[in-house]
């Protein structure tokens, strides 16, 4: 998305969002400063734009600097800095993931068929897509009708159109799908592994990441306490166990596998 600002009765433009966002965070922007980009019906100010209300952050005010409307409930929530609201959608995004492999491994467990796959050939990425689809369809029901996921909920945020709309079912199954592949790497270790740091990075910099970017989709956060947090870590935990536990029986064969080959390769 393009955008244009006013300055002095002279409309400059167009200006890619990074460029834009730059021209805030320098101050050559301001709250009061008129802008237009193609979905606005005409030109606001800077601070009155849903999309742009992140930016206006106040940084010597802790821990939420400034208040915004959730146009879906009609209440004020506060707003967190872009790098702890990094974290918590790192947090919130292994939480829904944990949750879906534990009812993933049940329902495999329960038909008796083999989670992991016994024949090599069978373990391709078309399978672990097909794993993953039905957790981008729960995902994109969730963020239509609550505007979160279970961990997002947990941990205060909300997922909103730049208008301040919750996603459709379609726009949140694709932007989930988005998450795994460009986020999570599809679970393939380095791949997840830089996937997590360009996401740390434009979220933190940029307060956008690559699923957002095109669409321009807010991820907003409202003041959490410490106890919301403890009890995020317990129900973290006690699914990284209940996961372990279902899974060891399936599991172990493969594990006591590995260590035989690994002794007879020391002999």
């Amino acid at each position: 998305m393009q955008y244009w600002y006013e300055k002095k009765g002279e409309k400059i433009g167009p200006l890619e969002e990074f460029e834009f966002r730059d021209l805030i965070r320098e101050n050559e922007i301001t709250p009061d400063t008129l802008v237009w980009h193609k979905e606005l019906e005409g030109w606001q100010e800077a601070g009155k734009v849903p999309s742009l209300r992140r930016e206006f952050l106040d940084e010597d005010t802790e821990p939420a600097c400034r208040v915004t409307t959730d146009e879906s409930s009609e209440r004020e929530r506060p707003e967190v800095r872009a790098p702890f609201l990094a974290i918590r959608r790192f947090g919130a995004r292994w939480f829904d993931l944990i949750l879906y492999q534990v009812l993933l491994v049940l329902i495999f467990r329960l038909a008796g068929q083999p989670m992991v796959p016994t024949n090599p050939e069978d373990a391709t990425i078309w399978r672990l897509l097909l794993q993953i689809f039905p957790l981008a369809i729960i995902e994109g029901a969730f963020l239509n009708g609550k505007g979160a996921s279970p961990g997002k909920m947990l941990l205060g945020l909300k997922v909103t159109t730049p208008e301040g709309r919750f996603l459709s079912v379609g726009a949140g199954l694709i932007r989930s799908l988005r998450v795994y592949i460009l986020g999570m790497g599809m679970m393939i270790p380095w791949l997840t592994f830089f996937g997590h740091l360009i996401a740390f990075w434009m979220g933190s910099k940029r307060g956008f990441t690559l699923w957002d970017w095109t669409r321009r989709y807010q991820v907003q956060g409202s003041k959490i306490g410490l106890g919301r947090l403890v009890v995020f870590l317990f129900l973290l935990l006690g699914l990284m166990g209940l996961l372990s536990a279902i899974a060891w029986p399936e599991v172990r064969p493969l594990v006591e596998q590995a260590v035989k080959e690994a002794e007879a390769a020391r002999r």
